[in-house]
């Protein structure tokens, strides 16, 4: 881990950094299902770097982990393999 990725910003500067409106970061973090951490400084969100992409992958690993679920395996090697990974048959 770097020190920039261990370094806390604010939501405009996340929004740009993730791609995400600052609204829908907002969302993220009030929503009661894992919220995205962040803390408070008077009226200031401030997220840590590193914070938000062990969320991030938390979340993308729990979407793998239910569309996984969903598909026979058959049709989990096709749908890996449309989205470009190397997959064993």
């Amino acid at each position: 881990m770097t020190a920039d990725t261990d370094r806390y910003v604010r939501l405009a500067e996340l929004s740009r950094y993730s791609s995400l409106s600052v609204r829908q970061l907002r969302r993220l973090i009030a929503t009661t299902d894992d919220p995205l951490p962040a803390r408070h400084v008077g009226r200031i969100v401030l997220v840590r770097l590193s914070e938000f992409d062990a969320w991030l992958t938390r979340r993308e690993r729990q979407a793998d982990d239910v569309q996984r679920s969903l598909f026979t395996d058959d049709d989990w090697q096709t749908a890996m393999a449309l989205r470009g990974y190397a997959v064993r048959r």
